[in-house]
């Protein structure tokens, strides 16, 4: 559509410049058919130059205005084709929308309709046995696979991250990390043998990059922030497993739940308690 109206601009420009030319052609024609009487006796050679000067002005007019009109549609053309980059950018990033804090209404209706894999990374999940736990058993029930990474309690990592969240959650990520573990070993025993081998936890001891709460391709994802915890951080929500966004967090899950070195299994219902006595 911009070559098109750069076209119609250049023609315009052609016939503004050639209209000079054309007077010069035209008025020495005009006065001479005047001389020779080939015009009508009402016209003498003044009025029939008048009569030509003022169709060209006319035609010069109309073809001011539509170049006018032209730059007009060409800068709308501009902002559509940026409004179309950026949207373009944003689906391929993934990007869907921002939340002040974790929607923990959305995230269980998706972990609801999830029929391929929920997964989990955080440090400790803020409320699981009110918000999660039947979610979770229900999605399992149905045949879903459901991966969770817990940082692991001994972890060093621990005091670091208490220390950013400030005083009053000193000595707490150790204890919700087991109020978590213990609630999730109630729902491994409440389910049958199928369903138990497909809930599967780890526990970490790297840095947490991100938390993700992930239902399909549908991703809640949050920084671990100065203060604050993670579900009360701005939660950027992503669709869409081959996006930009989709794929890294999707590989950082992976690469801490498929290293031995990072994180372990946890053992239901109760072999994980060993490890962060």
């Amino acid at each position: 559509m911009g070559a098109n109206i750069a076209s119609v601009r250049r023609v315009a420009v052609e016939v503004g410049i050639g209209v000079p030319g054309l007077l010069a052609f035209v008025l020495p024609i005009v006065d001479a058919c005047t001389n020779f009487q080939l015009l009508p006796g009402t016209f003498d050679s003044g009025q029939a130059s008048l009569c030509v000067l003022g169709a060209v002005a006319m035609c010069l007019a109309v073809m001011s205005r539509a170049v006018s009109r032209i730059d007009g549609i060409d800068e709308k053309v501009a902002a559509l084709v940026e409004g179309r980059s950026r949207a373009g950018n944003l689906r391929e990033s993934g990007l869907v929308t921002a939340h002040p804090v974790l929607p923990a209404e959305l995230f269980k209706e998706y972990v609801g309709a999830a029929r391929s894999e929920v997964t989990i990374l955080q440090t400790w999940i803020p409320d699981f046995a009110e918000h999660f736990r039947e979610p979770v058993r229900a999605a399992l029930t149905r045949g879903v696979p459901v991966r969770i990474l817990l940082l692991l309690p001994n972890s060093p990592v621990v005091g670091l991250r208490e220390r950013s969240l400030g005083e009053s959650e000193q000595h707490k990520v150790k204890l919700e990390v087991r109020i978590n573990l213990e609630v999730l070993s109630s729902l491994w025993l409440d389910l049958d043998g199928p369903a138990r081998a497909r809930l599967q936890v780890r526990m970490y001891d790297t840095l947490p990059s991100v938390a993700v709460y992930r239902a399909d391709d549908h991703y809640l994802v949050s920084s671990f922030l100065h203060g604050k915890k993670a579900v009360m951080c701005t939660q950027s929500e992503v669709r869409g497993d081959d996006t930009l966004i989709g794929r890294e967090v999707r590989n950082e899950f992976e690469a801490i739940w498929g290293n031995p070195v990072l994180s372990e299994p946890v053992d239901f219902p109760d072999g994980w308690q060993h490890r962060i006595a």
